[in-house]
């Protein structure tokens, strides 16, 4: 081989290497973007979750309260015929709840 022939192959593999040597640095830079949204991503996924069971945890608590109910005649059948299709069973249980609770409107 000539020594020019020598040359141009040094002059192409320098050239090689110094194309090589920016794209290496840009993969790694490539991948450690990847690497850090797919991080940060995670983050909000377990804050995401995290505010929803804390937010969401009062949904399975169960509240029981006893109420002393009086079934009026006068308030049931105002008419004076008991009819239980038409009896206003919510007013009973509404009286029984201001009685307990008479500061909630």
């Amino acid at each position: 081989m000539s020594s020019r022939v020598r040359d141009e192959q040094r002059l192409t593999r320098h050239k090689v290497e110094a194309g090589l040597r920016r794209r290496h640095r840009r993969e790694r830079l490539f991948k450690g973007s990847g690497i850090f949204a797919t991080a940060i991503g995670i983050v909000f996924l377990v804050v995401f979750f995290y505010s929803l069971v804390a937010k969401g945890a009062s949904a399975f608590v169960q509240t029981n309260i006893l109420l002393d109910v009086e079934f009026d005649r006068s308030v049931l059948a105002p008419d004076g015929t008991l009819d239980l299709d038409y009896a206003d069973f919510d007013a009973v249980v509404r009286d029984a709840l201001r009685d307990l609770f008479p500061e909630v409107s």
